[in-house]
């Protein structure tokens, strides 16, 4: 059996093939929430025409989301990467 398609949900067959990966999803999540906790906390970050410049603390944010989505995106690379130089299976092997 191929291993496991990159973009589907994490499984026991996927942590046993690369047990980082259970840690990554989680990562992934936590990222996510704080990508939207950033953006309600500063509303004004998806404006396209700013009518002030923004404060200094909502231009840290920006950037913070910045590096947070090269993180998620990190992670996608990475989960691809390992799945797909991963061995291929038989069910009888996995051992749970």
């Amino acid at each position: 059996m191929p291993p496991p398609h990159p973009d589907a949900p994490i499984t026991p067959t996927t942590i046993m093939l690369a047990p980082e990966l259970a840690v990554l999803e989680i990562l992934d999540e936590v990222i996510t929430i704080a990508i939207y906790a950033l953006c309600a906390a500063h509303p004004r970050l998806g404006d396209p025409d700013p009518v002030t410049p923004d404060p200094p603390d909502a231009q840290a944010a920006e950037q913070l989301i910045d590096c947070l989505h090269s993180s998620l995106l990190a992670n996608t690379r990475y989960r691809r990467v390992t799945l797909k130089e991963s061995p291929s299976y038989d069910d009888d092997d996995i051992p749970f």
